[in-house]
């Protein structure tokens, strides 16, 4: 988990990273009754995965914000994929809460993750000294489920079939077992630093 960075806008709930009569086929269930429990494993797997507090990556879109505690010469975004940040906001030394103007700062979004500079000429203002006085809002993840990678997409497969097939706790002689075999691989694949899976 990532300390400073929240999902503020999560993604859609509609938005899934796969459709549930491509998960019922995987699973080979025909049944509609279990419509509304495949959707909310489907769910259960992606918030596994998803977010600061998954492995650091969005697979739909959501909103993340990172809060400071001032501004520095380089802000690192963590998580991946970003598509655009929408809002710098800051402090004043007065107290008041300010949008930081886009002319002001620059995206270098051939780092990885995505860093936030001063635009040539300009600074980042003087804030408050205190906690929490820089909040920056950017949007994450993909706008179709096609475009989320198909690694990803077969890990929360595995996690929905492994959450399907065992209703309960699954346990192994005296070891609880919490992936099926292939996702730690995946997951550690993606996963970005600074983030746990």
């Amino acid at each position: 988990m990532w300390s400073g960075v929240q999902v503020t806008t999560p993604p859609a709930p509609a938005s899934l990273p796969i459709e549930i009569d491509v998960m019922k086929l995987r699973l080979r269930c025909d049944e509609d009754e279990e419509n509304a429990v495949i959707t909310d494993m489907i769910r259960q797997a992606v918030d596994r995965i998803d977010g600061p507090d998954g492995i650091g990556v969005a697979m739909m879109t959501q909103t993340w914000t990172r809060t400071l505690d001032a501004f520095s010469a380089e802000i690192r975004l963590p998580g991946s994929p970003i598509q655009s940040v929408s809002e710098i906001r800051y402090m004043d030394s007065a107290g008041d809460w300010q949008t930081l103007a886009s002319a002001t700062y620059r995206l270098c979004k051939s780092t990885h993750p995505w860093i936030v500079v001063p635009a040539p000429g300009a600074h980042f203002p003087t804030t408050l000294r205190g906690r929490a006085v820089v909040e920056i809002d950017y949007v994450l993840g993909n706008a179709l489920a096609a475009d989320v990678p198909a690694d990803l997409v077969a890990a929360v497969t595995l996690l929905v079939g492994h959450y399907f097939e065992n209703r309960e706790a699954v346990v192994t002689g005296t070891t609880a077992t919490e992936l099926p075999m292939g996702v730690e691989r995946i997951l550690a694949r993606h996963a970005r630093i600074g983030a746990v899976a």
